[in-house]
């Protein structure tokens, strides 16, 4: 499996047996762009870096090891035994490495990669703002030359809830080139304020590639979101990155990303939309996780004669994901997004100019159990702050889950 072949490659590094020249060389520079051809799916990339690495650092341990897995992993069995023989005679392993050797060969090169990929994930939860509820109780209106103090109904406040959720992922590899087919469905129920349950599904491919040195990787995705029982939303996403050969120290990476989602709402299509955003971003990974920070301007153009019309904003994503020991992952993200109108919401009624300002910050802790069964936890904090007070409004949600990878 994919999994399996991206952690015994995480082992066989970590452990580190004789790398005295691995860091002269040019070998070693390549050495990332070798781990994370992998983990993008593009093995036949990984096999020509791993190969040049072993050629120009042959000193280079975990790279020799590397390759055994990885054509083990593509079947090639007379190969894998090959490069586990030289390992033996050029490095004398130590016995951590020794045992990993001989679970290889233990198990068989019958071709792990490419296959399919499921998880499915069900926990409970309690979200604070389960309707979005307006966080202040009054707003004002125009009525001429007067401005009309009105109250928000009691419904439309904030109100808490506890939830259900399942959620279920499946990923297929397509060939050895790095192409992803992927489905990902959810449901979220709530105790009580059952006109908020939700439903979704999604499905697309994702693609990555390497051309003169550049690391590119594409996607494209459509689906759907029920609420309350009725379909809500239906939407597309084209993406892409783009990571240049930055003479970078290891490790580090500076690219850029951009995306476009087309939107539309069956019972409002007045609120259709195209948004178009684009993000710089520089990356940091190390052997314990890595980080990432993007930011970058957006545009959302109104599709029909949506209140407020065109938006123009940005958005700034801290993100990423660290290793606190061996069984306990910690993830985080803090972004922030700010979408200005172009129009009036309302001429002669909310003469205002929408003005939102979402501030989200969201982390998650999976504790793994075994080889296929981990908790999960997440708590995401929410401020939508907006110069419109009935859109305005904060939320907080726990949940709590057990996850399934098969």
């Amino acid at each position: 499996m994919r999994l399996f072949l991206c952690c015994t490659l995480l082992i066989g590094s970590l452990f580190a047996f004789p790398l005295r020249a691995s860091a002269e060389g040019t070998g070693i520079d390549r050495y990332p762009e070798a781990m994370q051809a992998i983990a993008e799916g593009q093995y036949d990339v990984a096999r020509r870096l791993l190969l040049e690495i072993v050629g120009t650092t042959p000193a280079h341990a975990g790279a020799w090891l590397d390759l055994a897995i990885l054509y083990c992993g593509l079947g090639d069995a007379a190969e894998t035994e090959s490069l586990l023989s030289e390992i033996e005679r050029r490095f004398m392993p130590p016995p951590s490495i020794l045992e990993i050797i001989g679970h290889i060969r233990a198990q068989g090169c019958r071709g792990h990669i490419p296959t399919s990929r499921s998880s499915f994930t069900l926990g409970l939860g309690y979200d604070s703002n389960a309707n979005q509820g307006a966080s202040e109780s009054h707003f004002d209106i125009s009525l001429g030359q007067d401005r009309l103090r009105l109250e928000i109904l009691p419904q439309y406040m904030k109100r808490g809830d506890r939830f259900y959720s399942i959620s279920a992922a499946h990923t297929l590899p397509i060939g050895n080139e790095g192409t992803l087919a992927f489905v990902q469905a959810h449901l979220k129920q709530f105790g009580q304020m059952r006109d908020y349950d939700t439903l979704s599904a999604q499905a697309g491919l994702e693609r990555g590639l390497r051309w003169h040195d550049w690391q590119l990787m594409g996607s494209v995705l459509a689906g759907s979101f029920v609420l309350g029982g009725s379909p809500y939303l239906h939407q597309a996403r084209v993406q892409f990155r783009a990571i240049p050969p930055l003479d970078l120290p290891a490790g580090w990476y500076l690219g850029v990303t951009g995306m476009g989602t087309w939107t539309h709402y069956p019972s409002m299509s007045a609120f259709d939309s195209q948004v178009y955003e684009l993000r710089g971003f520089v990356r940091r990974q190390t052997r314990s996780g890595e980080w990432q920070l993007s930011l970058g301007p957006g545009r959302d153009r109104a599709s029909g004669s949506r209140p407020g019309d065109n938006r123009a904003g940005f958005s700034v994503i801290l993100e990423g994901r660290r290793h606190l020991g061996n069984r306990l992952l910690l993830n985080w993200e803090l972004d922030y997004q700010s979408w200005r109108a172009s129009s009036p919401y309302s001429p002669g009624l909310i003469p205002e100019r929408q003005h939102q300002r979402t501030t989200r910050a969201r982390a998650g802790l999976r504790y793994l159990l075994d080889e296929q069964n981990a908790f999960v936890g997440e708590v995401i904090a929410t401020d939508n702050r907006d110069r419109i007070a009935p859109f305005a409004y904060r939320s907080n949600v726990l949940f709590l889950g057990w996850q399934r990878n098969l």
